[in-house]
């Protein structure tokens, strides 16, 4: 006969709960006893005393308060019982198990290794429950492994190279991490691992940053943990780490790269390491007997190279000639740097002959130098040539200054002098003209001297009178100035020319006119070219056959000029409008070459006019009894 479900179920919990009392607190009305919680912290376990997962944790937790009882048992043969018909709440009960069949631990002996099950039953009044069981693995045996190969790359490893190993286990859920420490001193993100089975293959990088020491026979642990904790290490990859040297740079150490024959020279040699064997080469700087060189270690990759050319050296003057410096690890890892390169110069640049190509000697702010020099090379290495600016001009930094060869042995230097320039005025400042070959053996001349002068004179020119009014295009503007070289001819407040004055302060120079009136001044003008104030201005007026200039439109103010070299005797002007009616009259009875008609804009009575058309009626006579009549017409706009 089958039994029924409740009564199947009371008997099991019956069976798994021997000796529960039967006086348990009613339940809640309407409320059914249940699990809430349940669990492992692990599915396996390694009661081994590795610190890893060393024991069980088992977390129980009812809806309501009841009775609880936990055990463990192997093929449903109960081991061992961790709870015992226990009144519990409804809080978490955690309950430990570590690997043991003794509850009183005097039996400190491991169960074996196998599968196991977890059961918990509950009672609560009436009403009685069993979770479903748990499974787990007690299992205190090592991974153990099978092999490691190389996939890509060998046992020879560079800083930036990658290597591939595949690493077989006898698991397929273990957890492997390599470690790369002794080889790489920066092990961040150059790891990646794929796993497929029991065997993980995984890629490495070693970092361009590395400054682990070259060395053989570094080890590479590869560590496997299975899901109870258990930790093998396999320990047969063992890495040699060979960097070539890698050069960071090589000087002289007094910065100059220009050496000659029996000439001592130190150089300055940064690697990426120490404890490198540096041997360097001088045979294309030394072809005599080449006497020993000393290398200085100095830490943090510095080395110092300390060698003296010979005497019988017969290596001709040239340029870029090539320092070989040669960096070798005790594994024979080498790399030879030919970064260094000095120039050979036992000739320096002979000067042949300097001149001043300015028309001046003395100058002044603003002003433009023009050096011609000429030098040659013996050694025939190539040369450059400048000038040394810095006694005219206290910012010679911010001057213009341009250097072009015009032949093989001649130079011409441009310096512009800054306008900002606060050097103090002299009468012989010096400008040394150097020449070097290579950028060194430089030789210099001190021979061209030139003034600075950037004060005005005080002394301004008298002009002779001048007519008021010519008709031709030419005028000749004379006169007389003391102690200045040169005068400077004004129109309208603009320079038209330049005149060198005479032994005894006299000028004399021609000019041209524009038609009508213009103010004619002079300046006195000094070496340098400053300008004294200007004399006393004169107006002349260039009379032309009848010129007529009326502006077009005509606005208030505006002038009407006209002229005519024979010269007006009598002058009758109206202004008429459109309509003929007369708006303003004008009238001259004086001999003139020139007449300006200034309006307003206003009629005879002083009022305003218009914007229109109007009329200009020109009624003349002549000086030599001739006349002319005309009529003009004049927009004018208010």
């Amino acid at each position: 006969m089958t039994l029924p479900a409740s009564i199947r179920l009371a008997l099991r919990i019956i069976c798994l709960l021997p000796g529960l009392a039967l006086s348990l607190p009613a339940p809640a009305a309407g409320q059914q006893l249940l699990f809430e919680d349940f669990a492992l912290d692990s599915g396996a376990f390694s009661p081994n005393g590795d610190g890893i997962q060393d024991h069980l944790l088992i977390t129980v937790r009812l809806n309501q308060a009841g009775y609880l009882r936990v055990q463990v048992d192997s093929s449903d043969v109960p081991i061992r019982t961790l709870l015992d018909s226990v009144a519990v709440g409804t809080g978490a009960v955690e309950l430990i198990w570590n690997g043991t069949a003794d509850p009183a631990g005097l039996d400190p002996r491991l169960v074996s290794e196998g599968d196991y099950t977890v059961k918990a039953a509950a009672w609560s009044g009436t009403q009685s429950i069993v979770a479903d069981p748990l499974d787990l693995v007690l299992d205190i045996t090592a991974p153990v492994h099978t092999s490691t190969l190389f996939v890509e790359g060998d046992t020879l490893v560079r800083d930036g190279e990658s290597i591939q190993l595949e690493t077989t286990w006898n698991g397929d859920d273990y957890r492997i991490r390599p470690d790369f420490t002794a080889v790489d001193s920066d092990t961040l993100g150059g790891l990646q691992m794929m796993e497929s089975g029991t065997t993980t293959r995984f890629q490495y990088t070693l970092s361009f940053y590395n400054t682990t020491a070259d060395a053989d026979s570094l080890p590479v642990p590869i560590t496997a943990v299975d899901p109870a904790g258990n930790t093998a290490v396999d320990t047969t990859i063992l890495l040699n780490l060979h960097n070539t040297p890698i050069p960071l740079g090589s000087v002289l150490a007094d910065s100059s790269s220009c050496i000659s024959d029996e000439w001592s020279i130190v150089i300055k040699t940064r690697w990426d390491r120490d404890d490198l064997s540096i041997v360097p080469d001088f045979a294309h700087i030394d072809n005599g007997l080449p006497g020993p060189y000393t290398v200085y270690p100095e830490g943090g990759g510095l080395y110092t190279i300390q060698y003296t050319t010979s005497e019988n050296n017969t290596t001709p003057d040239a340029d870029s000639l090539v320092v070989g410096l040669t960096a070798s690890t005790r594994f024979g890892d080498r790399f030879t740097d030919n970064s260094l390169r000095l120039t050979m110069n036992n000739h320096p640049p002979v000067h042949i002959a300097t001149r001043l190509i300015n028309a001046k000697t003395v100058f002044k702010n603003s002003d433009t130098l023009k050096i011609e020099t000429q030098w040659s090379s013996p050694g025939e290495l190539e040369i450059n040539v400048g000038a040394d600016f810095q006694g005219i001009s206290s910012r010679f930094k911010d001057g213009n200054e341009a250097t072009q060869q015009t032949n093989d042995t001649t130079f011409v230097i441009t310096y512009l002098i800054p306008a900002a320039n606060e050097a103090s005025d002299a009468a012989s400042v010096l400008i040394p003209v150097y020449a070097q070959t290579g950028g060194c053996r430089r030789e210099e001349i001190r021979a061209l001297w030139i003034g600075l002068d950037n004060t005005a004179p005080t002394i301004v020119p008298v002009l002779n009178p001048l007519p008021s009014s010519v008709t031709t295009d030419q005028i000749t503007v004379a006169g007389v100035v003391d102690s200045l070289p040169a005068v400077a001819i004004f129109k309208d407040g603009k320079r038209v020319a330049t005149a060198d004055v005479g032994a005894g302060g006299e000028f004399s120079v021609p000019i041209s006119l524009t038609p009508g009136p213009q103010e004619i001044a002079a300046a006195g003008r000094d070496a340098a070219g400053n300008e004294s104030g200007h004399s006393a201005a004169q107006t002349v007026i260039y009379v032309t056959a009848g010129e007529v200039l009326i502006p077009k439109p005509f606005r208030p103010g505006d002038i009407m000029t006209i002229s005519h070299p024979i010269g007006y005797e009598h002058v009758d002007a109206r202004l008429l409008n459109i309509e003929g009616g007369l708006v303003r009259e004008w009238r001259w009875d004086q001999n003139l070459n020139y007449i300006e008609i200034q309006w307003d804009g206003r009629n005879g009575d002083n009022a305003r006019v218009h914007s229109g058309a109007y009329l200009l009626k020109w009624e003349a006579r002549f000086s030599d009894g001739g006349s002319e009549k005309h009529i003009w017409p004049i927009l004018y706009l208010r």
